[in-house]
């Protein structure tokens, strides 16, 4: 699966608020996550051991512009507070 060069700068941009298993939830003020489409979760700013790069998918709209997301790779290393970037594709 390709990914496309995204960036906090030209992207709507949200946070990591819980984290289960390969299961996350992000916040944002604005509800712009549709499901079945991808976020990027990374580390950019957090002091953790190995950089966090993981495409997660938007399973589930929660309310209060909170999505439940399913990472395609492992979750080790995530922690709240880490930004969760609309790629805008699938």
């Amino acid at each position: 699966m390709s990914t496309p060069n995204v960036t906090a700068d030209d992207q709507h941009v949200g946070k990591v608020v819980q984290i289960i298993g390969p299961c996350s939830t992000s916040n944002l003020k604005e509800n712009i996550f549709r499901n079945l489409s991808s976020t990027k979760i990374v580390s950019d700013g957090f002091d953790v051991q190995e950089p966090i790069d993981v495409i997660a998918e938007v399973q589930q709209h929660l309310g209060e512009g909170r999505v439940r997301t399913v990472s395609m790779l492992p979750t080790d290393g995530m922690v709240r507070g880490m930004k969760a970037i609309d790629t805008g594709g699938r």
